[in-house]
């Protein structure tokens, strides 16, 4: 096959033509010259209800590749989001639709063999047409395409709070696009087929505002912990852009502190970036306390409305107890860390018993369990599950990988209820890792957290933290940061 070629166009109807050129060129170069007309004409559908309706503020790629059996043109945007698994599902059940968007979705699946959509992340979403070489064509209808939102109304805004619905997963993504664009930090709010899927297993909790004509103006969900399904991560909280300011996101908030008391979580958390103030200020009334910092757990991204530089983004780990419990297992934290450690437990309200670090420096002669796990945004996660022989040995060479591999942060979780993570901690640091807070959890395993930044400069000055507690928190891992080992250099 030959080499895709890839063409940039603003979202701007006087310059389609350039773009049905680029495309009709290609197809000619293939040797498509009878097809070259419906060609034109499929594309010009896509493009025209790509740039009238999804606005893309970042302009348009257009990519054309031959293929095997004919020519594939994809169109990819970061417009407004659509529900790309409604769209595929009409169109395979022959649904017709005759407004002006169904006509034009029509004539697109006219002109060419194949159209199919799909929402890609952060990344936006893509069109994907495909004509094949001399064979004859199927005419699929069409379904509606979502339109530009009104104004924002004048006036204050009756709505109810409620369980999503599954149809409204798109409202939902369209929501998080409109207060955000395409920087949330979960991508895959922008993908309605998540969302749907989430909330249909019970792993993501979803509650939408919806007005008194059932418009999806807001939502806030608590994603459930696949290692601690009893701690939910409180968050995806967004309100559309034109009906912000009507008291929407406290009310989602009281009831999805409801749900969690409901359902018996023992805790809650928010992941709160340290660029701006706004999520940790909405946590605050709901009593929750700074945790850790996570430093540069994120990439890059451009915040909507928010001046920042390119740089990785640290995050403020805030937890809030749920549901009462009696606490059976003691804690063994590292001497030097211990009066932070209580500081931490005391702003929780937990009651928690120290137990003695142990006079030997001997691991159990049992099996040890690291897990390691890398993610697409050059960090890696070591968690050790059991404490043995070699251990220490695997970690600093799963350590060492990882730097050469490229990761620009490590963060590593150890079991403050085992008796050997009290001496550990000062071998784990002598490697380069330093204090990043506790991680509570609902079976009393709280982890402490440690991070290493690989050739990673963190702008402590730069960090704008709310609360006196979180600003205490910063100043402790800063200067952990400070007297850290470097061991690279």
């Amino acid at each position: 096959m030959a080499e895709p070629v890839k063409i940039h166009i603003p979202a701007d109807m006087s310059v389609l033509g350039l773009a049905l050129d680029f495309c009709e060129g290609y197809a000619r170069l293939q040797g498509m010259e009878a097809e070259v007309l419906p060609i034109r004409l499929g594309i010009e559908e896509a493009l025209v209800n790509v740039i009238t309706h999804g606005r893309p503020d970042e302009g348009i790629d257009v990519t054309a590749q031959a293929m095997p059996l004919g020519v594939e043109f994809l169109i990819r945007e970061r417009g407004i989001p659509f529900d790309t698994e409604l769209l595929e599902k009409k169109l395979a059940e022959n649904v017709k639709d005759s407004t002006e968007h169904g006509l034009g979705l029509l004539l697109m699946k006219t002109f060419v063999d194949e159209v199919s959509f799909k929402s890609i992340g952060m990344e936006g979403k893509e069109t994907r047409l495909f004509k094949r070489f001399a064979q004859e064509r199927q005419k699929d209808p069409d379904v509606e395409l979502l339109t530009e939102e009104p104004p924002a109304p004048e006036k204050q805004v009756e709505y109810t709070i409620r369980p999503m619905l599954p149809d409204e997963a798109v409202e939902v993504a369209r929501c998080a696009y409109s207060a955000y664009g395409y920087t949330f930090l979960n991508s895959n709010i922008y993908d309605p087929t998540y969302i749907r899927e989430m909330n249909a297993t019970g792993n993501l909790i979803s509650l939408v505002a919806v007005t008194k004509d059932e418009e999806v103006m807001g939502h806030a969900a608590m994603k459930l912990e696949d290692e601690d399904i009893l701690c939910g991560n409180w968050g995806y909280a967004f309100v559309r852009k034109r009906y912000q300011r009507h008291g929407c996101l406290g009310r989602l908030a009281d009831e999805l502190l409801k749900e969690a008391q409901r359902i018996e979580l023992q805790w809650i958390f928010v992941d709160a970036v340290c660029t701006h103030t706004y999520s940790q200020r909405a946590a605050d009334p709901y009593g929750f306390s700074p945790c850790s910092l996570i430093l540069a757990r994120v990439t890059p991204m451009d915040f909507k409305g928010i001046d920042e530089e390119n740089k990785r983004v640290d995050l403020l780990i805030c937890f809030r107890r749920v549901t009462p419990s009696e606490r059976t297992l003691p804690i063994f934290p590292p001497a030097h860390h211990a009066k932070e450690i209580q500081r931490l437990y005391q702003n929780l309200g937990e009651s928690v018993e120290y137990g003695a670090a142990p006079d030997d420096r001997i691991l159990p002669a049992q099996p040890f369990s690291v897990n390691v796990m890398a993610d697409t945004m050059s960090a890696v996660r070591m968690v050790i599950e059991q404490y043995g022989v070699g251990v220490v040995e695997e970690v600093r060479s799963s350590f060492k990988s990882a730097c050469l591999d490229g990761a620009e942060v490590i963060y590593l979780m150890v079991d403050l209820s085992m008796p050997e993570t009290a001496w550990l901690v000062d071998v784990f640091e002598e490697m380069g890792f330093f204090f990043g807070g506790i991680w509570p959890r609902s079976d009393g395993h709280d982890q402490l957290v440690l991070q290493y930044l690989n050739s990673i400069a963190v702008d402590y000055d730069a960090m704008q933290i709310a609360s006196e507690q979180g600003n205490m928190l910063k100043d402790y891992v800063q200067k952990c940061d400070a007297e850290a080992v470097k061991p690279w250099s």
